[in-house]
């Protein structure tokens, strides 16, 4: 086998593969004996058949076998003995079958790129802390949760979160539009018929049951009958009924209703709870301030290329949401154009972002483990009420177990430099050991 690699204009390569007469003779001899092990030909036992029949029957189809072997083999070991990092799609550019067998590729690298300090980047370390206050705040939401409803007693205002009962009606353009009769409405939760809840309760402060209402407004397109539906509306309403939750006492009832032994331990549970949750929102906030200032302080020459594929992808997806939603002509040129403004902004800073994480995992050697997908699955067919089997199943036949694959290389290698940055030794495991680099399946690009 012989290789020839040449550069092809900015981050591009061009690399072509030759075998000898004799290189591909002997490949293609082995695919024939494995065809000749594991098909049953007629008059033959199994494996039995001779070399000569195989090759009348199966002969196309070896030669195919054979050069994809060669090809993707050799692909693999070219790119790894020269260390080449292909980024976007490779274009098989010719083949030529005379002493041999010539295969010529070509496609783009990625650029060569120097990562900051970890400890450079601007990311907050603040620590996540829980005090006595939003202990005593959980405890009155559960007390309330955990409450009953009841009717106002007398001489009670109305306010948010109330429930309220309405009798009246709605009118449009001097018709009767509709009667309301036992009408609920939950105050502050939602419009009622086209109003803001802000503004019915602004309405209502002061007043109590047996009040009357009286609004302009538009009623809502869901409004019915459906022929006032979006038209404007006079509503007079009386306040028939009204009800609050009493909330619950906050006591060792409250802690067992709650599966806690006593109030004591319902606050520590409530207490590690609201932790948990303050330290998933710092996680949070400091893997996407990580991102933000790693990708504004790293240099990225962009494949332009891919650059330009990915641009076009973001247009033709403009275009084609518009062609969906049956636009006129006219809006679907609108559609492209006005994609055009931000497409090739959008498309640079997703591809460099892409090559800056790219170059963590190659620095930090972080990999996904057969663990690492198989934990990812469970926790999808979780989600979807699925099994896993099934899960993994649809992402194969789908084509998308790469991308998942993909996404948990990217995620571990945020929390490995997000470690870094905040001085701490990675948690995340790195290194070769039983890792899942490429799952074969419709979506391969080779």
């Amino acid at each position: 086998m012989q290789v020839d690699i040449a550069d092809s204009g900015s981050l591009g390569k061009r690399v072509s593969i030759s075998w000898s007469s004799d290189e591909v003779r002997s490949r293609r001899e082995q695919v024939l004996r494995k065809l000749g092990n594991q098909v049953k030909m007629p008059g033959f036992r199994p494996g039995k058949s001779t070399l000569g029949v195989v090759e009348k029957r199966f002969g196309a189809e070896a030669t195919a076998k054979a050069e994809e072997e060669l090809a993707s083999e050799a692909f693999s070991q070219v790119v790894g003995e020269h260390k080449l990092k292909p980024i976007g799609p490779i274009a098989n550019e010719g083949m030529a079958r005379d002493a041999g067998l010539r295969l010529t590729f070509a496609f783009e690298v990625r650029p060569p790129i120097v990562l900051p300090d970890p400890t450079s980047l601007a990311i907050t370390r603040d620590e996540s802390k829980v005090d006595d206050a939003q202990i005593d705040e959980a405890l009155n939401s559960l007390a309330r949760r955990a409450g009953q409803l009841a009717d106002l007693a007398a001489g009670e205002t109305l306010q948010a979160d109330d429930s309220i009962t309405l009798t009246g009606k709605v009118s449009s353009d001097g018709q009767l539009a509709r009667e309301l009769h036992d009408f609920h409405h939950l105050l502050g939760a939602y419009p009622l018929l086209g109003k803001k809840p802000e503004e019915i309760i602004e309405m209502v402060k002061g007043k109590a049951v047996g009040a009357a209402l009286a609004f302009d407004t538009t009623l809502p397109e869901s409004f019915a009958p459906k022929e006032f539906a979006g038209k404007p509306a006079r509503v007079e309403v009386t306040v028939q009924k009204a009800q609050r939750v009493a909330a619950a006492a906050i006591d060792d009832e409250l802690a067992k209703k709650m599966g806690m032994g006593d109030l004591a331990a319902l606050k520590e549970a409530l207490r590690a709870n609201l932790l948990r949750n303050r330290e998933n929102e710092l996680h949070q906030r400091q893997i996407d301030e990580l991102v933000t200032d790693l990708v504004a302080k790293t240099d990225v020459t962009l494949p332009p290329k891919l650059l330009e594929q990915l641009t076009r992808a973001r247009i033709d997806a403009a275009i084609q949401r518009a062609k969906d939603q049956s636009k006129s002509a006219a809006e679907i040129e609108s559609a492209g154009k006005d994609a055009e403004a931000d497409a090739a902004k959008q498309a640079g800073e997703q591809l460099k972002r892409h090559i800056v994480i790219s170059a963590i995992v190659d620095q930090n050697q972080v990999t996904v483990t057969r663990e690492d997908l198989d934990h990812q699955i469970r926790m999808a067919a979780q989600r979807s009420g699925q099994s896993p089997d099934a899960v993994a199943k649809r992402l194969s036949e789908s084509g998308k177990i790469n991308d998942v694959v993909a996404e948990i290389r990217e995620a571990k290698a945020l929390e490995v430099f997000l470690d870094l940055a905040l001085g701490k030794t990675p948690a995340v495991s790195t290194g070769p050991d039983c890792t899942v680099e490429h799952v074969h399946g419709p979506d391969c690009n080779h």
